[in-house]
């Protein structure tokens, strides 16, 4: 068995977007107070927002581990606006930060 998963609820939808405006609030309070770890988790609750809100729209596909996830649900534009949210996506641009 591959365990229990989360089953996408569309009674839980409205409060998703919600839950994404009110997070674009706090993400800009925490732009102002300069608060980097804030505001890569206020980062991280959009990111997850815009990826259930993704599949609310193609419920067809099985719920997985976000990375599958959103390769399954994502076209080019969707994938630039998802990969915005980690920063630049480039894997030579991040191998290049990386302190070897």
């Amino acid at each position: 068995a591959d365990g229990i998963r989360p089953e996408f609820r569309p009674q839980a939808l409205t409060w998703t977007i919600e839950l994404y405006w009110i997070y674009c609030y706090i993400h800009g309070k925490y732009l102002h107070r300069k608060e980097p770890f804030k505001l890569i988790a206020a980062q991280q609750e959009l990111f997850h927002a815009h990826l259930t809100i993704l599949h609310a729209l193609n419920p067809d596909i099985s719920f997985d581990w976000w990375p599958i996830l959103s390769n399954n649900l994502v076209d080019n534009q969707h994938r630039r606006l998802l990969l915005s949210y980690f920063g630049n996506g480039d894997w030579q641009v991040i191998r290049d930060g990386l302190e070897l």
